[in-house]
């Protein structure tokens, strides 16, 4: 899900998104594409009591504002985000599934005027500057233990969160790509078929 509206906001979807765990059925599979922090107006991503650093660039052409302003206003875009898949968390911290986890990957980085480049794309990929190519990726696991489930029905989802837990662990500062998305995806939601790529698997 999505919003495309003008002064819409990516927290504006948090009661949809609500609904749709609350009266989700087992295997449900949820697509949110966000916002963010895409620019080049990053002061219009958050709400104003989401504006912890000041004073911020109100500018399209970034180039026109001091770039300690242009860092503020994306700061504070990174500080809704996070209060974001915070509140998503929480939801399923709180719903019925107790095999829930959520996948957070940005799409690109932003370049904030460093060596006066802006935004991101200006370049091919193996030139473009790694601010722009070096971004942040989170997994969450919702915890199996705790006495959600009855007669076991918890025991499979509580091996393998600790087999991945451990394994995302070991992989914090490793180098990994988009590339990896689909198959480990395949691997989180126990789906086998022949497209899936146990060397793309992050779970592996």
């Amino acid at each position: 899900m999505y919003f495309n509206q003008p002064k819409q906001l990516d927290t504006d979807m948090l009661p949809q998104i609500q609904d749709i765990i609350t009266h989700a059925k087992p295997n449900t599979f949820i697509v949110i594409n966000l916002l963010g922090s895409h620019g080049p107006r990053y002061d219009l991503k958050y709400p104003k009591q989401f504006e912890y650093f000041t004073p911020v660039c109100q500018d399209e052409t970034l180039a026109n504002c001091p770039q300690e302003h242009i860092i503020n206003a994306y700061d504070n875009s990174l500080i809704h985000t996070d209060f974001f898949i915070s509140e998503v968390i929480a939801m399923l911290e709180k719903s019925h599934f107790i095999d829930s986890s959520l996948w957070y990957v940005s799409d690109h980085g932003e370049s904030l005027g460093e060596f006066g480049q802006y935004m991101h794309g200006g370049f091919p990929y193996t030139i473009a500057p790694q601010t722009q190519k070096h971004i942040p990726s989170m997994i969450w696991l919702k915890s199996p233990f705790g006495g959600r489930a009855k007669n076991n029905q918890s025991m499979p989802y509580q091996t393998n969160h600790t087999k991945w837990q451990k394994i995302l662990e070991s992989k914090q500062n490793h180098m990994l790509s988009h590339d990896y998305i689909f198959s480990t995806i395949l691997s989180l939601l126990e789906i086998q078929t022949q497209i899936y790529d146990k060397d793309f698997d992050i779970l592996r």
